[in-house]
């Protein structure tokens, strides 16, 4: 309730009260009154004209969305960012309203999966009254599929992605491991990854789309454990310092040479003598030093097997391969899958091939080896490099490659339809890695040997690049992988090489031969991947077996 004092006014110079005075003060309440009363009634409504934000008529925004221009599209995310922040639904004819809304500037933004809109988003000034008319065109794109695929807890790149069901595509995963379908329908797909020597949890992944993106399908890669043995047979480390010379004008500049691991190795034989590649070879793979000529057998009196890597190996389950440019039957693949008092008796070499290691790839010349006993075996039999690049390499298990009869030509000679060593190196890592348990497999260049008792540098050169090119096949097939380790070593040196003189790139170095057989110099050991540190110093060759057990076989 109001309340107010009338106060008469005395005329203090004529000393009598003023009543004309006292009627204007009643008249002034009156007003005041009035004044007051008016003063609520437009408080209570809110005053009339636009909003101002305040009260129960505030600010309003509002709008629509349309598909193609026509239509209202009911469902839309609308977004007003600023103060305050605000969300919307689009009805089902594509309105939407935001209310409370300060003066000030706002974002609005729609989205909805499936579809783009023109514009993306639209600034919004409000200045003391509603804003209507903020409307957008939507333009149906199809949905987008997409995830991620890690590798050891890391992205991994360059991984094949198929959709196959309602539509087929394939992207690659990109550099952060992801990948996308874009405009695709509502439907049903199954997303499958694949690369080379890897194997995905959950092998495939079914996806229906339903009028959303579908996110989040991810996948974990694994890779199988393997070994991968590379022998320069005859290659010392003048041998790889003048093919560096000659490929690059400089030392040390071959693929394996920049490995992390590095060793020089002993190669002499039981009695302490220049080894051949039978005493030499069964010292690496089995641990065993024995005399020369001697293929994986105990000594002193050669009746007993010796077990060696590959056959460790088989214990795992692991697949095993055997890749060389000599015949297949020849010493130094023999070692590892093969248990005779002498390496000419090549027949029981493969007779021990074809019925009790049984390695999954036999590439090399085909002595003493015919395609009916390979057949008879299981072996798909192939003879030249087209019908070896033809193989179905995700299907294969057993593969004989019968590529000539012996020795293969030096690769600067030409090789006419037979297969280079990197072919066929590539070729059985493909076959090899679909095993989820593991490999092994061993690559011989048994020519670089053979150039040495010729004292041939031109191709003891062209041979220690043709290891090159096949080291560089395993290093790529294992890029990014932790659990392969890559081994590149010789049996033993031949020729006593020794380089005098760079001539820079092209040009043949200045050489002298010490000798036309095997010699007792040490041979270079190149180590990478799991356990290459290991390979360090001065070591026997003894202690190639003893390092590659401990690392996979060592619980």
């Amino acid at each position: 309730m109001l309340s107010y004092k009338i106060i008469p006014v005395r005329d203090t110079h004529h000393g009598k009260e003023k009543k004309q005075d006292m009627d204007i003060s009643f008249r002034q309440i009156g007003l005041l009154l009035l004044t007051l009363f008016f003063g609520v009634v437009f408080s209570t409504c809110g005053g009339g004209g636009g909003g101002d934000g305040s009260g129960d008529n505030p600010i309003r925004i509002s709008g629509s969305v349309t598909l193609g221009g026509t239509a209202g599209l009911g469902g839309v995310t609308v977004t007003l960012s600023g103060s305050p922040s605000i969300i919307t639904v689009t009805d089902s004819s594509g309105n939407y309203d935001f209310s409370n809304v300060t003066d000030g500037s706002h974002l609005i933004t729609p989205s909805l999966d499936g579809y783009t809109f023109s514009p993306p988003s639209m600034n919004v000034s409000v200045a003391g009254a509603n804003v209507n008319g903020i409307d957008f065109d939507a333009t149906n794109i199809g949905y987008a599929v997409s995830g991620t695929i890690t590798y050891d807890g890391s992205p991994q790149v360059g991984v094949t992605v198929t959709l196959s069901g309602d539509a087929s595509d394939s992207v690659v995963t990109d550099t952060s491991g992801n990948y996308q379908f874009s405009g695709l329908s509502n439907g049903s797909y199954t997303i499958t990854p694949s690369s080379s020597g890897y194997f995905f949890s959950p092998a495939s992944a079914p996806v229906i789309v339903s009028g959303f993106n579908v996110t989040g399908n991810d996948f974990t890669s694994s890779s199988p454990p393997s070994v991968i043995l590379i022998i320069g047979d005859g290659m010392g480390f003048e041998h790889v310092r003048a093919a560096g010379m000659f490929a690059n004008g400089i030392e040390g500049t071959l693929s394996f040479e920049g490995f992390p691991g590095q060793a020089a190795m002993t190669t002499s034989n039981r009695t302490g003598g220049i080894p051949d590649s039978g005493s030499s070879g069964t010292a690496m793979a089995t641990g065993t030093k024995v005399d020369n000529t001697v293929i994986s057998m105990a000594p002193p009196g050669y009746t007993v097997p010796l077990k060696t890597i590959l056959e460790d190996m088989i214990d795992l389950s692991w697949s095993t391969g055997l890749v060389t440019n000599s015949f297949v039957s020849d010493a130094t693949p023999a070692v590892f899958a093969a248990h005779v008092q002498n390496r000419d008796n090549t027949s029981n070499i493969v007779n021990d091939y074809l019925n009790d290691s049984v390695p999954n790839v036999l590439f090399g010349g085909a002595k003493s080896i015919t395609p009916s006993a390979a057949q008879a075996a299981g072996y798909t039999v192939i003879f030249d490099r087209f019908q070896m690049q033809a193989l179905n390499t995700d299907a294969e298990t057993l593969v004989s490659g019968q590529f000539g009869s012996t020795f293969f030509p030096y690769a600067c000679d030409g090789l006419g339809t037979l297969p280079t060593l990197q072919e066929m190196t590539a070729i059985a890592l493909d076959i090899l890695d679909n095993d989820t348990d593991g490999f092994f497999l061993v690559v011989e260049n048994e020519l670089i040997d053979n150039a040495g008792h010729a004292k041939d540098i031109t191709n003891t050169i062209c041979e220690v690049l043709e290891i090159d090119d096949a080291v560089q096949v395993a290093i790529n097939w294992a890029a990014g992988r932790n659990d392969t380790l890559i081994i590149v070593t010789a049996d033993h040196e031949t020729g006593g090489l020794t380089v005098t003189g760079n001539n820079g790139q092209g040009v043949l170095p200045d050489f002298s031969w010490d000798a036309t057989g095997h010699t007792l110099r040490n041979v270079p050991v190149y180590a990478w991947g799991l356990g290459a540190d290991q390979f360090q110093g001065i070591i026997d060759n003894t202690k190639v077996h003893e390092k590659v057990t401990q690392i996979y076989l060592t619980p």
